[in-house]
């Protein structure tokens, strides 16, 4: 990641969070050293100084892998595909936190630009990496598959039309392409509306 800064790639790095500059949130430093007319590296240690003790809350996210490495990685056969990012409600206590820019729209990306625009994985490929493949990894019983007696985690979407629309200044925008969701048998999403609907769980232990 580092590596982009001695790059100077300023236009892959964005400002995800900041207490006293939530005007520019979203914005790269290559943007944001254009506007307050000086060079990103003023640009982000006058931004930490500004932010002050609210320092914690200023985040930026950069582009660190280069897409020939993650296309390898993908065509290894033991790849699984998560995240590790935060999806937060649109609402309540959290509604201005950001833990990422991928929390409305990872999987749905995943497929969008690896499998569909790009190739680099089958439709079937690309789906057990997101579900049977992390579960064998991680060794869930009765997940990963579509079988009699497991857990009902089921999506239901359009392979023509599933896109994420999340961006830095909107990231909590939901998938298109998206018609239903079940969770543990439960509709979380049907028609493309959100349920009143919280049928998971947390998985505590389990078999490794």
């Amino acid at each position: 990641m580092w590596l982009i800064v001695k790059a100077e790639k300023w236009s892959d790095i964005v400002l995800l969070n900041a207490t006293h500059n939530k005007d520019i949130v979203g914005m790269d430093f290559a943007e944001i050293g254009r506007m307050r007319n000086c060079h990103p590296y003023d640009a982000v240690l006058d931004i930490l100084l500004e932010e002050g003790q609210d320092l914690m809350s200023c985040m930026w996210a950069s582009r660190s892998f280069r897409d020939a490495d993650v296309d390898l990685c993908l065509s290894q056969s033991e790849c699984a595909v998560i995240s590790d990012t935060v999806a937060t409600a649109n609402e309540g206590v959290l509604k201005d936190h950001l833990g990422s820019l991928t929390g409305y729209g990872w999987a749905a990306r995943f497929l969008q630009h690896y499998v569909r625009d790009r190739g680099v994985l089958s439709l079937a490929d690309g789906l057990a990496k997101l579900t049977s493949v992390p579960a064998a990894r991680l060794g869930l019983k009765g997940r990963g598959h579509l079988k009699v007696g497991y857990h009902a985690d089921i999506c239901v979407f359009d392979p023509i039309n599933i896109a994420s629309n999340a961006t830095a200044k909107n990231p909590r925008r939901y998938a298109s392409g998206i018609c239903h969701v079940l969770v543990n048998g439960k509709f979380s999403m049907r028609d493309g509306t959100r349920m009143p609907i919280n049928a998971g769980q947390v998985i505590r232990e389990f078999a490794v």
